[in-house]
């Protein structure tokens, strides 16, 4: 999205991307399966109680929904509005 939006180059999107792959690779984190039909009950459940408040969209919704299910360590994120959202879920925001 960032390069869509001109906000980094194609070849900085690439770099980044293969940073993401070195670091799965060297165990920084890992891929974990989440059943869709639970991550959607408890993503609708964080949307009833905290929509409003916040403003945060579905999509990122899942995103803290996702979190909170595997109980993350770290959360990395760039949207202010889902940052404020999952600190005040406690989650651990790094941007």
């Amino acid at each position: 999205m960032l390069a869509f939006r001109k906000l980094i180059t194609i070849g900085e999107m690439t770099q980044g991307l293969i940073h993401l792959d070195r670091a799965q690779d060297d165990g920084d984190y890992e891929m974990r399966v989440i059943e869709p039909g639970e991550l959607f009950e408890k993503a609708s459940q964080l949307s009833n109680r905290h929509a409003l408040e916040y403003g945060v969209r579905f999509l990122d919704m899942l995103h803290v929904a996702s979190a909170q299910m595997i109980k993350a360590k770290r959360f990395v994120t760039f949207d202010h509005r889902q940052r404020k959202f999952a600190a005040a879920l406690g989650l651990d925001v790094k941007i």
